[in-house]
């Protein structure tokens, strides 16, 4: 009979967890993720030494000039090493509204804004969904003062393997 009880009051937890999880996450779905992270890998190369750099390259995407994305906060971190985080970006990714019908049956979806915080290493970035910060006004571009970084080419740059050699 205990068994019971102890199993039915950790089953009413897992269940009021779950569902305190479900009304607290951050907004978003599968497509917004996708998004939020081909963008984030379609930027990291050619290497950026700066947010402003990772800015420019976030809105030279089709994401960011069609509107379903926008930055609203860059931010460097200082970082010199590599492998720590050189730069934050926040990302909106909004998909409006959508009404359709086929032969069957009529279909809604309701718009999508989410957002994602984005930590760029000189290697990579990593994408996480948030809440949207208050102030959703999209950045524009800054100007770059430093060239982006290319990868070290194996033959030293007089081969196919280097960009521009």
């Amino acid at each position: 009979m205990r068994v019971v009880r102890v199993g039915s009051a950790v089953l009413a937890m897992l269940l009021a967890g779950g569902l305190t999880w479900w009304m607290l996450r951050p907004e978003g779905n599968g497509v917004t993720d996708h998004i939020a992270r081909v963008v984030t890998d379609a930027v990291t190369y050619p290497r950026q030494n700066s947010a402003a750099g990772f800015l420019d390259a976030v809105l030279s995407t089709n994401a960011a000039e069609d509107g379903r994305l926008s930055v609203v906060e860059a931010v460097d971190t200082g970082a010199t090493d590599p492998s720590q985080t050189l730069a934050v970006l926040t990302y909106h990714v909004y998909i409006p509204a959508q009404d359709g019908q086929n032969w069957l049956w009529r279909h809604h979806s309701d718009p999508v804004n989410a957002c994602y915080e984005v930590e760029f290493t000189y290697y990579a970035g990593t994408p996480r969904r948030i809440s949207c910060p208050a102030d959703l006004t999209p950045l524009t571009r800054q100007p770059v003062t430093d060239p982006p970084r290319h990868a070290e080419c194996r033959s030293g740059g007089d081969s196919d393997d280097c960009p521009g050699g």
